[in-house]
């Protein structure tokens, strides 16, 4: 488990020693982190991408924290889509090259057509399967990630009350994000 927090400050590092108004307001706020999360100081301005990329969330008690479950999703998404995008255009210019082959080698108009007709459903067939990988392809990933998430959760003995508060607060992070996702299978009971 992890517990953390980021804040803004001065901060001079020599040798021997650390201080700083930086690192006295990240202690003090990894005091009130309670729970494996890392929470960031009111100092630090929410950019654009930790907005875009669903990483900072505010927990009931009023903290921003980095939301990695949201983040990881977020990454299998985007590679999933670029990886999509990279083979269709691989796929499509293959296609068109070995059609346009079979095009020259056609001297009649009703041939040229008939391949034109096999193209479109052969570019619309793809579409498909493309649609597919995209809504299984990810779910899949995430499905074992958040398998593997489980798994770590229960590996948290219940020897003290603040080792069972932190695992009851990352038991309900792990079930609202799968209830979220409609991954209610890995919900933990």
């Amino acid at each position: 488990m992890l517990r953390g927090s980021l804040s803004t400050g001065s901060l001079s590092v020599n040798k021997d020693i650390v201080f700083g108004t930086g690192l006295v307001n990240a202690v003090e706020l990894e005091g009130k982190a309670k729970y494996p999360r890392i929470i960031l100081d009111k100092s630090i301005k929410l950019t654009d991408e930790m907005r875009d990329f669903n990483n900072v969330s505010r927990d009931e008690d009023g903290e921003y924290y980095l939301d990695y479950l949201q983040y990881y999703a977020k990454r299998i998404e985007l590679a999933e889509n670029a990886q999509m995008e990279g083979d269709r255009a691989v796929d499509i210019s293959v296609l068109i090259s070995k059609k346009l082959d079979e095009m020259a080698d056609s001297s009649n108009i009703e041939g040229i057509q008939e391949i034109q007709e096999k193209m479109h459903d052969l570019l619309h067939k793809k579409e498909e399967a493309w649609g597919k990988i995209a809504s299984t392809n990810p779910a899949g990933k995430l499905h074992h990630f958040l398998e593997r998430h489980k798994d770590m959760i229960l590996l948290i003995p219940e020897v003290s009350t603040g080792l069972i508060e932190k695992r009851n607060w990352l038991i309900k992070y792990h079930n609202d994000f799968c209830t979220t996702c409609a991954m209610n299978d890995l919900i933990l009971r």
